[in-house]
């Protein structure tokens, strides 16, 4: 896989994901739900999915994490919140 298909594969999961939950409730996003979504609506591995939770739930507060999870655009998840949480998933999805 190419690097320009990786980072494709990572916006494309990003943006998945965002899209996919802007409509869940407004209640605290448990880490077991935003791995779950990445597996069902964001089509990531299982191993994938744990990968970018532990990170997002390592490297963001809850209030950041609730912000990317019901996000419309990065604008609403935060310019550095949505860019870190793309780096997130391009380390995870790529390739060893």
């Amino acid at each position: 896989m190419t690097s320009l298909t990786v980072r494709r594969a990572a916006t494309a999961a990003a943006a998945s994901l965002a899209l996919v939950l802007a409509a869940c409730g407004s209640d605290d996003v448990s880490e077991s739900q935003f791995r779950e979504d990445l597996v069902e609506e964001a089509s990531l591995t299982e191993d994938q999915a744990a990968c970018v939770t532990d990170k997002v739930y390592d490297e963001f507060d809850q209030g950041q994490i609730n912000d990317i999870y019901t996000a419309d655009t990065e604008e609403e998840a935060g310019d550095e919140e949505a860019a870190r949480f793309t780096e997130i998933v391009t380390e995870c999805v790529a390739p060893e």
